[in-house]
This record gives C-alpha cells, sequence and structure tokens, in this order.
C-alpha cells in the first residue's frame, strides 16, 4: 500500500484499507498475508500511528518501508520490491479489500495452478457510496 500523503481527512481511508488486510488475512488467508506500506520516511512515524489503531493491526505481518521519493509510482514500486511472496497486489489507500475476492481468489488458485495472474472486477464508488464504474485492478 503505497501512501505519499497522510491528510486529515484520509486518515480514516487508511484505516479502513489496513482493516480490510486485517479482516482478509483472518478469514482466508490463515494470518499468511503480508502489509507492505511503502511510504517517505517523514511519514512512517504517522502511518504506523494511524496502523496501529487498528482493530487486529497486531495479528498482521506488516513491513514498512521507506523512500527518500515522494512519488507515488515510485513509492508503489518500492513496495512491490520489498514483495517476497508469489503473489503480490497492489491495495491504494482510498481502497478495501473484501471476503468476496479473497474467497474467489482462493477457490480459483486452488483449482488452477497454470494462472500467473488473477484480474478482479471492482465497483468503483464516488464518497457517498453510490457506484458509478466498473473497472479492473
Amino acid at each position: 500500500m503505497p501512501v505519499h500523503q497522510v491528510v486529515e481527512t484520509e486518515k480514516n481511508m487508511i484505516s479502513r484499507a489496513i482493516k480490510s488486510v486485517v479482516d482478509c488475512s483472518a478469514n482466508y488467508t490463515e494470518g499468511k498475508l503480508e502489509l507492505v506500506i511503502s511510504t517517505t520516511k517523514y511519514l512512517s512515524d504517522d502511518i504506523l500511528q494511524i496502523a496501529e489503531k487498528v482493530d487486529g493491526f497486531n495479528l498482521l505481518k506488516v513491513n514498512v518501508v521507506t523512500s527518500d521519493d515522494t512519488d507515488f509510482f515510485t513509492l508503489m514500486q518500492k513496495g512491490v520490491e520489498e514483495c517476497s511472496y508469489e503473489y503480490f497486489s497492489l491495495l491504494e489507500y482510498d481502497d478495501l479489500y473484501t471476503d468476496k475476492w479473497f474467497n474467489m481468489w482462493s477457490t480459483y488458485y486452488n483449482t488452477h495452478e497454470d494462472v500467473s495472474v488473477f484480474l478482479p472486477i471492482t465497483i468503483r464508488t464516488n464518497v457517498d457510496g453510490t457506484a458509478w464504474l466498473f473497472g479492473n485492478e
């Protein structure tokens, strides 16, 4: 999860994104999920303060990596480079994982071993929760 800025109005989104990882890790990956948060060294303390308030955060394997660069795409690449698992997914802090996604991934992964990429279709919503666009990740 690349975090290039921490704006007061976005702290709740960061918490919700982390909580979605905590919930999915407990339910579908038997605790084998790692959250890599890539951020600047100036924001790492702020991110940890937000993350540590999330219920269940202490049960999650978390790796906070820092960069001198504040560019979002550089931070995203830094997180990918730090990933040591066979599969990874990019989570922006204004997005959430759902149980449905991990349930479908787990089912498909266990029955299609020759597949190397899983592409979910998502419903994008505006701030009030109204769906307005289908997209892929």
